[in-house]
């Protein structure tokens, strides 16, 4: 694999979290999410133990897109600012097209958390 193959980001990733577990002593547990265009990571270290989980359905192109037909739990995601369902519907749309490309503001950040956080059906 080159130095780009997704292999090494997720060997880079779980060897991030290890670090912190480790820089922070035994009896804390770290808890690591990245949250991608087709796939997110969640790395976890509990009790000196080391997990890394990958899945597809939690990744942001499917939330937008299940958002975007009305999905989303019919309301608009929980934000700390004032944003309507259609605003919100339009904004996963965007996010969607463009899923490889970073949130331009802080609000587009907390959105993509948020719908993030949201269960999946």
């Amino acid at each position: 694999m080159g130095i780009g193959a997704s292999g090494d980001k997720l060997a880079c990733f779980g060897y991030v979290i290890k670090y912190l577990a480790q820089m922070w002593g035994a009896g804390h547990s770290v808890l690591g999410v990245d949250i991608g265009g087709s796939i997110t990571t969640a790395a976890l270290v509990l009790n000196n133990e080391f997990s890394l989980i990958n899945r597809t359905i939690w990744s942001q192109p499917r939330d937008g897109a299940r958002a975007g037909r009305g999905g989303a739990g019919q309301h608009p995601p929980l934000v700390p600012f004032e944003l309507g369902q259609e605003a919100a519907r339009d904004r996963l749309l965007n996010r969607q097209i463009r899923s490889s490309s970073l949130p331009e503001t802080t609000e587009d950040l907390y959105l993509e958390q948020a719908v993030a956080r949201e269960p999946c059906d």
